[in-house]
């Protein structure tokens, strides 16, 4: 694929996604790993110019894309007319927006656009790792390789998505922390733990405590 990503590379009048920014010239016009490829077009005639690398292409490789499984998605999440009439011309089947059920997908990664398409990447997330736990629990396994198993199979899943997915919210409170008293900081949670050994203790201070009690005797 390295003379396609070239050819689109080296086309001065592809344009592709240049940044805003009066700091940065950045300019991508295509990214690409394996055989995988994701390519950025501003407008009509940069789609246009891509059919034309992708037919010179495929007259040289003797290879052929499939247009079923291409998939095209908003960066803005916009949907817009004129790019659904050109994939649907050109038998194009997702076109990813804001008001698509799913979020897009490249190489792992979930591009969420609203709200509900990130809960719904997030409980698919929760139930893949719960899955996963449900089959290796029914394995007998040491503490050691229940760890292992965690660490290398499991959480991982979550790495990935965390280190891309931003995440607004503050982490909740600590339990030991809502039950510190409110002047240092908690909320005054009772722990119940220490509030069972509270109430045994209550019946066994007085075994102690009296004049004449059996217990001290023994």
């Amino acid at each position: 694929l390295e003379p396609l990503l070239l050819s689109i590379q080296q086309d001065q009048s592809y344009i592709g996604y240049r940044s805003l920014a009066p700091i940065s010239e950045q300019q991508v016009k295509c990214i690409a790993y394996a055989d995988d490829i994701c390519a950025l077009i501003k407008d009509s005639d940069d789609y246009r110019r891509l059919n034309g690398h992708l037919d010179a292409y495929a007259l040289v490789s003797n290879a052929r894309f499939n247009q079923n499984k291409t998939e095209a998605f908003s960066l803005n999440g916009n949907p817009q007319q004129h790019w659904i009439a050109l994939f649907q011309r050109d038998s194009i089947p997702t076109y990813y927006t804001k008001f698509s059920p799913d979020p897009f997908r490249y190489l792992g990664f979930q591009m969420c656009y609203t709200l509900v398409q990130k809960k719904k990447y997030q409980k698919a997330l929760v139930e893949a790792v719960r899955s996963g736990i449900a089959v290796y629990s029914q394995r007998s396994l040491s503490i050691r390789g229940r760890v292992t198993i965690m660490n290398t199979l499991l959480l991982s899943k979550l790495w990935y998505s965390l280190r891309l997915l931003p995440q607004n919210k503050s982490p909740r409170a600590s339990f030991d922390q809502l039950c510190l008293p409110r002047p240092e900081g908690g909320l005054g949670l009772l722990n119940p733990s220490k509030q069972a050994l509270v109430l045994q203790m209550k019946w066994l201070f007085p075994l102690f405590s009296v004049a004449r009690s059996n217990v001290k005797e023994m």
